[in-house]
């Protein structure tokens, strides 16, 4: 399976996600990096809550300030949408 993390970007990034889209790739946008991942994450934060309601509390943590809460989100959400096991933690 694939998977496509946009960071920031502009016009080049939001052809990337309309091709993933189109071949129904998961899009994991780290909003906290601006520019098409977080225009991105606001156009499909509803889509998100709709379809995997499981995951919107962990999608909303994306575009926090907080770049390792951020970024945990996505290593979570990629492990999710992967089916991959979440490691253990010591």
């Amino acid at each position: 399976m694939q998977l496509v993390v946009l960071f920031g970007g502009a016009e080049g990034t939001a052809e990337q996600a309309q091709i993933a889209r189109h071949f129904e790739i998961p899009i994991v946008p780290l909003a906290f990096t601006g520019g098409t991942a977080k225009w991105y994450w606001t156009q499909t934060r509803d889509l998100i809550a709709r379809a995997k309601p499981q995951d919107i509390e962990i999608y909303d943590r994306l575009v926090a300030e907080n770049q390792r809460v951020a970024l945990a989100a996505a290593v979570r959400l990629i492990g999710r949408w992967l089916n991959i096991p979440a490691p253990r933690v010591r």
